[in-house]
């Protein structure tokens, strides 16, 4: 019976044919639907070079997150390719400074809730202060910090 499978398998031909990359297509930090983002010209063919320059003037600065995908002969959408960038500040006046900072012990209260330390507003700050831990619990505590810059944005 086994000799029987084998030889009808192998006497049986496939025909398979690699499907070829049509389209291009690009977007930055908000995807606007397959089809919808900034095409990329490309020849047909099954594997692609992209060797093109993407405008980056009108982002903000800071991070984004560009996304790149493929449509093949059949329509079909490949997965999203997606990657994090920074766009650089172009002189200092441009650029957040942090204004804030925030400290907590063992539950976060949520952002603007932590126990404020006073600094000098700037894109580097040394924190030189004295944190009362009297109230705490004895054994292992957890501390939190964090800070907010010019634009209203917590660090994690």
């Amino acid at each position: 019976m086994k000799t029987k499978i084998f030889v009808l398998v192998f006497l049986c031909q496939f025909q398979l044919y690699g499907q070829r990359i049509e389209k291009c297509e690009y977007f930055f930090n908000t995807d606007p639907g397959f089809g919808n983002g900034t095409e990329i010209t490309i020849t047909s063919s099954d594997s692609v070079s992209i060797l093109d320059t993407i405008a980056i003037s009108s982002l903000p600065n800071g991070f984004n997150k560009l996304g790149v995908r493929f449509m093949d002969s059949l329509d079909r959408w490949s997965l999203t390719f997606t990657r994090t960038f920074l766009k650089s500040f172009t002189d200092n006046s441009d650029k957040p400074r942090l204004i804030a900072c925030e400290y907590f012990f063992n539950t976060d209260p949520g952002f603007g809730n932590g126990t404020e330390i006073t600094i000098v507003a700037g894109d580097t700050v040394n924190v030189l202060d004295t944190l009362a831990v009297n109230t705490l619990p004895n054994g292992f505590n957890k501390l939190g910090f964090r800070f907010k810059d010019s634009l209203d944005r917590w660090s994690q």
